[in-house]
């Protein structure tokens, strides 16, 4: 086939040009295949603290009390801040109060409730502007009537 020279050179550009858009086309899949999260990366990547286990810590602790570890992550140096519903707060403490950015461990630790009273006190862990707040509640003693 003896085609004129002007279509010649069509066909010619026609080809590189489908080459070319196939080459980016292919360059952008690979880009967006490699800007797209990974599983390992966190579902919130603007999380400063996540937690990552609760310690079984169940919705109301038993009047008997108990102590719960408590695993998280941490961008930043962290602390720990105790907010109490009533006036008495010796009955919760939590060790330790502070730690370095990273994963951590914080262990809650509940003295028995042997008043006629639920109690209610919140756990909040903070770094930078951030913070997460575990609610802890206690049942209250059972009473007995005799």
């Amino acid at each position: 086939m003896n085609l004129p020279y002007r279509s010649r050179v069509a066909i010619y550009i026609t080809c590189l040009l489908y080459v070319a858009m196939k080459k980016m086309l292919l360059g952008m899949c690979l880009l967006l295949c490699a800007c797209s999260e990974s599983p390992e990366q966190s579902e919130k990547p603007d999380e400063v603290i996540s937690i990552i286990d609760r310690g079984g810590i169940p919705e109301t602790v038993p009047s008997q009390g108990g102590t719960y570890g408590v695993r998280f992550s941490s961008r930043e140096n962290w602390f720990v801040a105790l907010y109490y519903t009533d006036s008495a707060a010796n009955w919760i403490s939590v060790s330790p109060m502070s730690g370095d950015s990273g994963d951590g461990e914080i262990f809650i630790s509940l003295k028995s409730n042997t008043t006629l009273a639920d109690r209610k006190c919140f756990v909040r862990i903070m770094a930078g502007d951030s913070q997460t707040t575990i609610e802890i509640g206690q049942a209250r003693q059972n009473s007995v009537s005799l």
